[in-house]
């Protein structure tokens, strides 16, 4: 089972990749993450990349086509939920829902060190709503273990808002033990 994120600014090389990845790989299964932040102007202000919207649901298209051939992958439209985007997201997953170009949405709470501090420190109750409003939406039907993903899923939500009202962390990370994350350059880490 393999993540492969991307921002979706290549369409035509992105699905000759995965087309030969899926193909090659038929007994692993894949989850595209496809970051979409916002709806056009705004997808395109937070990325900094003008016409990277676009690209994105181009990216997103191609990707549908392939699901006629390659069975062993879906497509997932991952959010950052920050101070940014935490008051437009209820209208931006309306929006995903009805290009019917992703098998599932992941609203990611903000983490790292964002170069404007102001993004961090979401409210939490608008990130559990858009959270159960996409568990009872969307079924991850094209995954083998689609309910243990959704149960990950939201036991992932309640921990990220249990860790957030309290200040600490919730658990062991056995990031180092379990995964392995890859990056652009070639690069292996244990975790992001």
């Amino acid at each position: 089972y393999i993540t492969i994120p991307t921002n979706g600014f290549l369409p035509k090389k992105t699905a000759d990749i995965f087309q030969r990845i899926f193909s090659e790989s038929p007994d692993t299964f894949f989850r595209i993450g496809i970051s979409l932040d916002g709806w056009e102007e705004e997808h395109d202000r937070i990325r900094r990349h003008p016409g990277g919207f676009g690209k994105t649901l181009e990216t997103a298209g191609l990707l549908r086509e392939l699901k006629k051939k390659s069975s062993n992958f879906f497509t997932e439209a991952n959010i950052v939920f920050s101070r940014d985007t935490q008051d437009t997201i209820d209208d931006l997953v309306t929006r995903i829902e009805e290009t019917e170009l992703f098998d599932s949405i992941a609203v990611l709470y903000i983490r790292g060190n964002p170069e404007d501090p102001e993004l961090m420190q979401p409210d939490l109750e608008k990130y559990r709503r858009i959270n159960r409003r996409i568990l009872d939406t969307f079924t991850v039907r094209r995954h083998p273990s689609a309910r243990v993903l959704e149960a990950l899923t939201q036991m992932v939500v309640e921990t990220v808002i249990t860790a957030e009202e309290t200040g600490r962390p919730c658990f062991k990370c056995y990031a180092a033990d379990r995964l392995a994350v890859l990056n652009a350059r070639g690069e292996l880490y244990p975790c992001e």
